[in-house]
C-alpha cells in the first residue's frame, strides 16, 4: 500500500516532507488510513477532526479513537465539537456539516501556519460527487469532478478504490 501512495504522489512528496499538513480525520476508515500512512512515512502533520454529534455515541467513539490515536503517536490533535446552533437553519445538516468542517478546517490551516489540507477522498467520493450533480443537472460541475488539488487543499487518494485502501 504504501509503495502505491508513493507511486501516486511522487510528485507532490518534496512538499510533503518539507512542510506541515492537516490531515482531516474523521475517525472512519479512510481518513484512518490516510493517517496511517503520513505517519508510516514520517511526513509532517497536524490532525484535525469534528465531532458532530449526529450519530450519538458512534460520534463519541470516533472521537474517542482520534484522541487515543494522537496520543499514541504524539501527534497534534485539534479537536471541533459541533452544537446545534452552530447549524445554520437554510441549509441541511450535510451542507452545515460540511461548511463548519471546512470553516474550521482552513481557520485552523491559517492559524497554525500549515500548508495544505489533507483529505482522504477517493475514487467512491468523485463518483458519489459525479453522480449528485448530475441529479441536480448541474453537468458542467459533474463532468469537471473533484480536483485532487484546488486551493490549499490536497486529496492525495482521490483516483485510489476504496478497495486499495483495504489492503
Amino acid at each position: 500500500m504504501l509503495k502505491s501512495f508513493l507511486n501516486h504522489i511522487e510528485k507532490d512528496i518534496d512538499a510533503l516532507k518539507t512542510t506541515k499538513s492537516l490531515l482531516a480525520v474523521s475517525g472512519g476508515r479512510d481518513s484512518m488510513v490516510l493517517w496511517d500512512i503520513f505517519h508510516q512515512l514520517n511526513l509532517p502533520y497536524e490532525v484535525a477532526h469534528c465531532n458532530f454529534g449526529l450519530r450519538d455515541t458512534e460520534s463519541d467513539a470516533e472521537t474517542a479513537l482520534v484522541k487515543r490515536m494522537a496520543l499514541e503517536r504524539k501527534a497534534v490533535l485539534h479537536v471541533k465539537q459541533v452544537k446545534e446552533k452552530d447549524y445554520n437553519k437554510q441549509e441541511s445538516t450535510q451542507e452545515g456539516a460540511r461548511r463548519l468542517r471546512y470553516n474550521f478546517f482552513n481557520e485552523l490551516r491559517k492559524k497554525q501556519g500549515l500548508h495544505r489540507l489533507v483529505t482522504a477522498h477517493h475514487l467512491q467520493d468523485q463518483w458519489e460527487h459525479f453522480f449528485i450533480y448530475l441529479s441536480r443537472n448541474n453537468n458542467d460541475l459533474a463532468m469537471r469532478g473533484m480536483s485532487s488539488q484546488i486551493n490549499q487543499t490536497y486529496r492525495p487518494l482521490l483516483n485510489s478504490s476504496a478497495e486499495w485502501l483495504n489492503n
